[in-house]
């Protein structure tokens, strides 16, 4: 019965406590389960074989992770501890899952494309949404700066930053910073991370004209949902009152929102708006637009990744 194995940081001691002190120990012993960083994983190939996990150096030569199949050991996943070792603690988690990806996925091994690469990319941030190592945006960050970093690899890989903005959108990260908000502008905050969260399943469930989706918000005169986005509208008798809401709710917001997001004010004569605020984070797809109009009427926009 094989024996999980705990790497990274410690990795090379406890390695070396088990008596696997060079290189050809490595590449022979294979585990069912490791432990990075003191979380247990493991990898189950496309049909539900476990996956052998082989530690050794030897896959520094494919950057840090090497996924295998072949007709007689099958699928083999072989992980280099002193690559791992150089990486943030939640990318070494995104390098695993990301290698798993190319078993655990039926598009298999050897001949990767973009799209596969891709598709591999959105199964390890999926992975790690799912065990809990990514909540936020802060966390997705750091588990897909590495990624940020690498150049476009011929047929295979495409640039870095346009990896990490595929991912973004397929691992639906919540964007809202609910944590260092308190009061009541927390409970804002938390239900707006719902509803960037959520999107249009969880606008569905909403009666709008029974319940305050947002607190100091909703209902505010008329709201619906299509196509990706929320929006809601309320006329007031002066321009002057709309525009105080605005920037009131904007407030709000801005203390919700880390500071991925693109800010932009509007306002003033011959503009469209009285007073306009626009937030946008383009890696992830989230908008965000409250704004006033010189005829007292405020409107409100989410919009978030379908």
């Amino acid at each position: 019965m094989k024996v999980p194995v705990k790497f990274c940081l410690l990795t090379l001691t406890i390695l070396m406590t088990l008596g696997m002190t060079d290189r050809s120990a490595h590449a022979q012993q294979s585990y069912n389960e490791i432990t990075i960083h003191g979380v247990p994983i493991s990898c189950t190939a496309d049909g539900g074989k476990r996956v052998p996990l082989i530690i050794s150096d030897e896959a520094k030569k494919w950057g840090g992770g090497y996924a295998h199949t072949g007709p007689v050991k099958g699928p083999t996943l072989m992980l280099s501890p002193t690559y791992l070792n150089t990486l943030p603690r939640l990318a070494a988690f995104n390098l695993f899952y990301h290698e798993c990806a190319h078993l655990a996925l039926p598009m298999g091994v050897g001949l990767q494309n973009p799209e596969q690469e891709s598709k591999a990319d959105c199964y390890a941030v999926k992975e790690m949404r799912k065990h809990g190592l990514i909540s936020s945006w802060e966390e997705f960050t750091e588990a897909t700066a590495y990624l940020r970093t690498l150049k476009a690899t011929g047929k295979r890989h495409r640039p870095g930053p346009e990896r990490v903005e595929q991912a973004a959108q397929c691992a639906k990260v919540p964007v809202v910073r609910v944590a260092n908000v308190s009061g009541g502008d927390r409970d804002f905050c938390r239900n707006l991370d719902k509803i960037f969260a959520g999107g249009e399943s969880y606008l569905a469930r909403f009666d709008f004209e029974k319940k305050s989706l947002l607190p100091d918000l909703l209902p505010i005169g008329w709201c619906y949902h299509d196509d990706g986005s929320l929006r809601c509208s309320k006329q007031f008798a002066r321009e002057k009152k709309a525009r105080s809401f605005a920037n009131r709710l904007a407030n709000k917001v801005r203390n919700c929102l880390p500071s991925d997001f693109k800010y932009e004010k509007s306002g003033g004569p011959g503009e469209w708006a009285a007073t306009g605020h626009d937030w946008t984070n383009a890696e992830t797809g989230h908008e965000i637009s409250a704004s006033s109009l010189y005829d007292g009427e405020f409107d409100f926009t989410l919009t978030f990744p379908k």
